[in-house]
C-alpha cells in the first residue's frame, strides 16, 4: 500500500488506487444514506463557488459539477488522488494541505464548504483552527454553508 510520504500528517490512510476505489464505494454508500450530496439549503439556481476540503478522488466535486453546471466546484486534498485531465469544465482541482495556517482560498467567497470523514485526517487539537478557518471561506450573512459530514 502506499501512504503519504510525509510522515509528520495524522492521516493514517493510504493514498492509492485501492484507497481511491473504497473512497468511491464510501461516497455512494453516504450518498444512498442521506438521499443526496447536499444536506445544506443552498440556492444551486444562482452561481457561485463551492469548496470541497479533503476531496480525496474528488468524487463528490465531479458529481456536483455535472449535476449543478451554474456553480464552479473546487476540490482541495494533500494527495492529489482527483482526476488531473478529465473532469467537467466547472471542476477544478488542487494539491494542499488543510493544516496550513489558511487554506489558499479567498475569504467570504463560497456558498457552500464542504468536507467529510476527516476524523482520520485531523488531531482533536487542529479540529477548532480548520474549522475556523473553512467558515472564513463561507460567504457572509447566511449567503453561504459549512457543511461537515463525519461518518461512526
Amino acid at each position: 500500500r502506499e501512504y503519504h510520504p510525509d510522515k509528520t500528517l495524522p492521516y493514517l490512510l493510504p493514498c492509492d488506487e485501492q484507497e481511491s476505489e473504497r473512497l468511491l464505494l464510501q461516497h455512494y454508500v453516504i450518498r444512498y444514506a442521506l438521499g443526496s450530496n447536499v444536506i445544506a439549503p443552498i440556492d444551486t439556481s444562482v452561481t457561485g463557488q463551492v469548496l470541497d476540503c479533503g476531496c480525496g478522488p474528488g468524487t463528490w466535486v465531479m458529481e456536483m459539477a455535472t449535476e449543478y453546471e451554474n456553480l464552479d466546484f473546487y476540490g482541495f486534498d494533500i494527495s492529489p488522488m482527483y482526476p488531473s485531465a478529465i473532469h467537467p469544465k466547472n471542476a477544478h482541482f488542487s494539491m494542499g494541505n488543510i493544516l496550513d495556517p489558511e487554506i489558499p482560498f479567498c475569504s467570504d467567497s463560497f456558498v457552500l464548504v464542504h468536507q467529510r470523514n476527516m476524523l482520520l485526517g485531523l488531531t482533536q487539537d487542529a479540529w477548532p483552527g480548520v474549522v475556523q478557518d473553512m467558515y472564513r471561506c463561507v460567504l457572509p450573512g447566511g449567503q453561504g454553508w459549512l457543511q461537515l459530514s463525519e461518518v461512526d
